[in-house]
């Protein structure tokens, strides 16, 4: 199969399944929380104490938008803002117990919301399923590390 008819079939593939995850929608979930915020979260929480900028490195995101997003989450309380010891131009992100709260709540519906989406398939299907998903994971990652 030539090149571009590979690109056209994965670019498709994404917006069906972009479609299916509803990530489309200004919320995750109807829970008030943008993408980029939950993922946010869910690094600060995999991570933590992170950097800033270790946080860019982890997810790919805008240095603008990504000091937006923190300011939202410390003016809220979900994380906390501490001067490193090591570096005092740099501060460590942490969640606060309101933060470890709220990405519990934000697994809680990611986790029932994709429960519902394999519902109906058979045991057999959600084998192959993931075992699809384990094989393109294979192939993109090593694809995308020689990049």
């Amino acid at each position: 199969m030539k090149d571009h008819k590979v690109v056209e079939k994965i670019r498709a593939f994404n917006r069906f399944y972009t479609n299916v995850i509803a990530v489309l929608d200004q919320s995750v979930l109807n829970s008030g929380n943008s993408l980029a915020e939950a993922r946010v979260l869910f690094e600060i929480r995999r991570l933590g104490p992170v950097t800033a900028r270790q946080l860019m490195e982890a997810i790919t995101i805008d240095e603008g938008y990504l000091s937006r997003i923190l300011q939202k989450f410390v003016t809220n309380g979900e994380v906390l803002k501490k001067q490193s010891p090591a570096d005092k131009r740099q501060f460590l992100l942490s969640l606060s117990e309101q933060g470890k709260i709220r990405m519990e709540e934000l697994e809680h519906l990611a986790n029932q919301a994709t429960g519902e989406l394999i519902q109906n398939l058979s045991t057999g299907e959600k084998e192959n399923l993931l075992k699809s998903m384990e094989q393109i994971t294979e192939y993109l990652d090593r694809s995308y590390s020689k990049l």
